[in-house]
C-alpha cells in the first residue's frame, strides 16, 4: 500500500521539481512550483471546458454529480469567453443573400 505522504513527496520530487526547473514561474504568477496533486484536477476540468466538453460529460469523467462542485474547479479566463463568442455565428445568412435570413 502506498502511503499518502510518500506519494506526495515522490510527486513533488519527480514531477513538480523538474517542471519548475524547466518552466520557471514569473514573479507574481502561479506556476508549477505551487502545484499539488489536486491542482491537476483544476487544470483538467478547466481545459476540458475550454475545449468544449459538455458539463455532463466532465462531471462523469471526474465523478461529480453536482454542477456546483464542478464549477469550483472550472477556471475560465476572459479571453476564453471572447474567443468562444468570436467563433459564434449570431446572424444566419442564406447562401443567396447579403443580409440576415428572415425566416430564422
Amino acid at each position: 500500500m502506498i502511503k499518502p505522504d510518500r506519494a506526495r513527496r515522490r510527486f513533488i520530487s519527480e514531477v513538480i521539481t523538474p517542471l519548475t526547473r524547466k518552466f520557471p514561474t514569473p514573479d507574481g504568477e502561479i506556476g508549477f512550483e505551487h502545484a499539488r496533486f489536486h491542482s491537476f484536477r483544476h487544470y483538467f476540468i478547466s481545459q476540458a471546458f475550454r475545449q468544449g466538453a459538455p458539463e455532463a460529460e466532465i462531471m462523469n469523467w471526474v465523478g461529480h454529480r453536482d454542477s456546483k462542485t464542478v464549477a469550483l474547479y472550472r477556471h475560465l479566463r476572459s479571453e476564453d469567453a471572447q474567443r468562444r463568442m468570436q467563433q459564434m455565428n449570431f446572424v444566419r445568412l442564406t447562401p443567396d443573400s447579403d443580409g440576415p435570413n428572415e425566416s430564422a
